[in-house]
């Protein structure tokens, strides 16, 4: 799917005529969304009978506004939860809170096509818990770094755009971790922590393709 997208950004600027461009003053609203819910269940052998049920949602709104052609500066934040838990075993959580400033430049394509790079500062905050008859672990990390995040872009009319972007395809971000077990029922507890200095792309690894819209008032096109 990567090279794909790869392949029609390519494409689509060997063919491209350059025409409209955003201009200065729009705002641009938008952001991304998603929900997922799997159920499982196994009875062979008998001996591993177990439900599963896993749900995931993620959201993260963002606006903006063109502080010249063509040039968008902004904030972007984010959400995401998910849980799962196995009948008779135990049960996990999660929750990422993530706080963002970026700046997006769209380069003007032709017949409705944009090109997009958008680097960004940011601030996440993770916490991740899994709880069994016997323990509970607790994981809290926060970290900050630096992204960027392209991806194409299209114009359903003057207002409405359909994007997809290269999630995480260059990250630079330093982080700190704390992770804490306590045992049941005696309530003996011990814990860790940990820092951690990281730069991941994901030209060398598999990453998602995500779907998005953005929405843009004010003076549209010059």
């Amino acid at each position: 799917m990567k090279k794909i997208l790869l392949s029609l950004i390519s494409s689509v600027i060997i063919s491209s005529i350059v025409h409209a461009q955003i201009d200065k003053g729009t705002v641009l609203l938008g952001g991304n969304l998603y929900l997922s819910k799997n159920k499982s269940e196994s009875t062979d052998p008998p001996s591993d009978n177990y439900k599963n049920e896993t749900t995931n949602f993620g959201i993260t709104p963002s606006v903006g506004v063109a502080i010249k052609p063509n040039t968008i500066v902004g904030i972007q934040l984010g959400y995401a939860h998910g849980k799962s838990s196995i009948e008779n075993s135990g049960s996990d959580k999660h929750e990422s809170y993530r706080t963002e400033a970026f700046l997006r430049k769209y380069l003007t394509l032709g017949k409705g096509f944009y090109l997009f790079a958008q680097p960004g500062v940011y601030y996440n905050g993770y916490t991740y818990e899994m709880e069994s008859s016997n323990s509970k672990r607790t994981i809290k990390e926060w970290s900050v770094g630096i992204d960027l995040y392209p991806g194409i872009s299209y114009a359903l009319n003057k207002r409405f755009h359909l994007e997809a972007g290269l999630g995480n395809m260059a990250d630079l971000s330093y982080g700190q971790s704390k992770n804490e077990n306590k045992s049941k029922p005696g309530g003996e507890t011990s814990s860790s922590k940990g820092h951690n200095f990281e730069f991941s792309s994901s030209l060398s690894t598999y990453t998602s393709i995500n779907i998005g819209f953005r929405f843009f008032l004010g003076k549209r096109y010059s």
